[in-house]
């Protein structure tokens, strides 16, 4: 059996998301294939907790949680140097390399994300003398990088997707060390635009291997359906499957994230929930809506049931959009 190591950093906020994601690790996976999931949180619930080890009934894996070791310095850092747009759980990724340090290189995964396809090709791959494995960020503008304190030619990455050459790093970094070069960058700038990734991206520079784009497919429901064929990793950014009134581009990836999500636990104890966001979010191709509908009812155990909330929430969308 083959074991692959696979980092998340995660609140109650994101728990949705997260195990849709782990959901698609595991269907993608081959049967020899075995996952331990390393899971950085200060502030996960056990109700959650218990959502996530559900997903065992899918197929079995590893799991182990851990409490970043330098939260101080991230609050610090997080009042001080960001807008607030996001969390201060993102600055948790730079603990890994720390807490995973028995391990000699681990994937790390944003949790908006979905497995579109295995991921042995990914998990093989010899990063040689890099630091990380990573993909280009198409969507940061070269004006933006000028402000962040990069070279104009610099190729920024977009930190949601890392294969973390951990033995590496710790050759090259002591952990004081680390964070003394992460605290001069921040006295050079006024406000990270992109928390960590301004971080990782001026530590990493120059020491990571570029991979192709399909493994960290941003902006995944603003593409066309002719665009996403290859993704094999969809990257939720700017707008994400769950919002309320969004009216996200219903393409491939769009109903792929709920193919994942509704074979969770929190999904299932919360059907009416999730299908009043689907038809809140509107849709004008009836015929898919309703066949993801389909897909939904069949969680409800008793026939009866299953056909009245097919017939309601069939009735519903249509009324809606026609």
């Amino acid at each position: 059996m083959k074991e692959y190591n696979i980092c998340l950093c995660a609140d109650n906020n994101v728990i949705e998301y997260m195990l849709a994601l782990i959901v698609s690790i595991l269907k993608n996976s081959s049967e020899d294939e075995e996952f331990y999931f390393h899971i950085i949180t200060s502030s996960m619930s056990e109700e959650n907790k218990n959502h996530i080890d559900n997903l065992k009934q899918i197929k079995n894996f590893k799991l182990q949680y851990y409490s970043p070791i330098n939260k101080e310095k991230f609050i610090k850092w997080h009042r001080e140097k960001t807008s607030g747009q996001w969390g201060v759980e993102a600055f948790s990724k730079l603990d890994i390399p720390f807490l995973l340090n028995h391990l000699d290189k681990v994937l790390y995964l944003d949790c908006d994300m979905i497995v579109l396809n295995n991921l042995k090709e990914l998990f093989e791959l010899d990063i040689n003398d890099n630091l990380a494995a990573v993909v280009k960020d198409k969507d940061i503008k070269y004006f933006k990088v000028l402000e962040m304190k990069f070279n104009f030619f610099y190729n920024y990455f977009n930190s949601g997707l890392m294969l973390i050459n951990i033995k590496m790093f710790n050759e090259l970094f002591k952990e004081n060390d680390f964070f003394d070069i992460i605290e001069k960058y921040l006295n050079t700038i006024k406000c990270l635009k992109y928390i960590d990734q301004d971080i990782f991206n001026y530590i990493f520079q120059n020491k990571v291997q570029y991979l192709d784009s399909k493994y960290n497919f941003t902006c995944a429901l603003l593409r066309k359906d002719k665009e996403v064929q290859k993704a094999v990793i969809a990257h939720y950014t700017l707008l994400k499957p769950l919002y309320r009134n969004a009216y996200p581009q219903k393409n491939k990836l769009y109903y792929a994230f709920w193919k994942y999500f509704i074979e969770t636990s929190i999904f299932k104890n919360n059907i009416s929930k999730y299908i009043d966001i689907i038809i809140e979010q509107g849709n004008n191709d009836i015929i898919k809506h309703n066949k993801l509908v389909d897909s939904i009812s069949w969680w409800i155990p008793f026939r009866k049931m299953r056909n009245n909330f097919k017939t309601k929430y069939k009735i519903d969308i249509k009324e809606k959009f026609e």
